[in-house]
């Protein structure tokens, strides 16, 4: 398969973000979250073990090989699912369109992934409020941006609840099975949206104090965790975070 260079762009990207997470980050993961409901065909029951098995022989990173700009798949049964960076990138393709244009003021958002290029008419920071989940009747912190970028992934959105179980739509490629954490939402501030887009989902898959442990270790990224614990909304944040933030509307626990 003969892939446009933006294609190989995410497609490089993809495999880099793929060793970073340790494996986490998949993009071959797509028939799984077919299996599980959250593809085009939608379905309620959860698959057997049996079946997990029989899909995860298609799931790996080292079933695709990129070689020039030529996509190889070693099983025919291979299928992609970009959306966990696509957005990301195409986000960053906009924000350098614009900046070849010299506008030197905007802001970006696509699907939830935001970019901010300098600084408003007024000389103030471009300025983006986090959601909170849908069960929290507090207000989000609001975060001014300049130059950077900031996605949110989370689980009170995209789920759905079988035999009385939430089922996250993020799902382990290594195990088959949607995740089952204490993490509800992961929101990365990063220098592009394709950093950020590729980096929320991981954490989605990391305790919450491992998720802060790993950011801690990335060059200019910052993250914010909302997790629960004995059925309270906790917080957890990276230690450059609060360099972002315009106005504490709570304290973190």
């Amino acid at each position: 398969m003969s892939l446009d260079i933006h294609m190989q762009k995410v497609i490089r990207a993809s495999l880099k973000y793929n060793k970073l997470t340790k494996g986490f980050f998949d993009i071959t993961v797509l028939p799984l979250v077919n299996l599980w409901g959250f593809g085009p065909q939608k379905k309620m029951e959860e698959p057997t073990s049996t079946q997990i098995d029989s899909v995860r022989k298609f799931v790996g990173i080292d079933k695709i090989l990129l070689k020039g700009n030529r996509l190889i798949k070693r099983a025919s049964k291979v299928s992609l699912v970009l959306d966990g960076i696509a957005q990301g990138y195409t986000v960053d393709i906009l924000a350098d369109f614009f900046k070849n244009k010299q506008i030197n003021r905007f802001i970006i958002e696509l699907g939830g992934e935001i970019y901010a290029y300098g600084v408003k008419p007024d000389g103030e920071s471009f300025k983006v409020r986090i959601q909170r989940p849908y069960r929290d009747s507090e207000e989000g912190y609001i975060m001014t941006l300049q130059d950077r970028a900031i996605t949110t992934s989370g689980n009170y959105e995209k789920y759905r609840i079988t035999d009385g179980q939430h089922i996250s739509h993020h799902i382990n490629p290594a195990t088959g099975r949607t995740v089952q954490n204490t993490t509800i939402s992961a929101t990365v501030i990063a220098k592009t949206a394709m950093q950020a887009d590729a980096l929320d989902n991981y954490l989605m898959f990391l305790p919450p104090e491992e998720a802060i442990a790993f950011v801690e270790k990335q060059k200019e990224v910052e993250a914010y965790i909302i997790y629960e614990e004995n059925n309270e909304l906790k917080e957890l944040q990276s230690s450059g975070f609060n360099n972002y933030i315009y106005n504490i509307n709570h304290k973190p626990n």
